[in-house]
């Protein structure tokens, strides 16, 4: 923060108060929380769809339900993180004036750093997410 900012009362991130941080750490963290808990989830049913054994068909038609209703809540939550850092950024963009160089050389406007930074997250996964998910339909999940 500058000294005549200092001086002036100025807080170096004025629009914290617009967005929650909750909203900021769902924009960052929901995404790749989703992600890994598909994965775990992807890790421990597959086993159990791929079991070649007759008496296994009723638990692999389970898991393989269970593993479909996985994706569909990490998509819905991978998507909701994006909404949620899109929110946040619409809502702290402009934050402070300025040049970004200006801004980073004094550490100013801290909630629209995490709302891009969730925003970055959060598109990041949904890409990757749509990538795996797109192996599902090409891929059988048994090989």
């Amino acid at each position: 923060m500058s000294v005549e900012q200092h001086n002036a009362g100025i807080h170096p991130s004025p629009k914290r108060g617009e967005v929650s941080l909750a909203a900021l750490y769902f924009g960052i963290y929901g995404a790749p929380v989703a992600w890994l808990s598909l994965e775990f989830i992807s890790y421990a049913l597959t086993p159990l769809i791929c079991n070649g054994h007759p008496a296994a068909s009723h638990a692999a038609a389970i898991s393989s339900k269970l593993l479909l209703v996985a994706y569909v809540i990490a998509g819905i939550v991978t998507l909701a993180a994006g909404a949620a850092a899109v929110n946040s950024w619409l809502k702290t963009r402009h934050e402070l004036e300025g040049s970004a160089h200006h801004i980073l050389e004094v550490g100013e406007g801290r909630s629209r750093f995490l709302a891009i930074s969730g925003l970055l997250t959060s598109a990041g996964f949904i890409i990757a997410f749509l990538f795996f998910s797109s192996t599902l339909l090409i891929a059988p999940v048994c090989r």
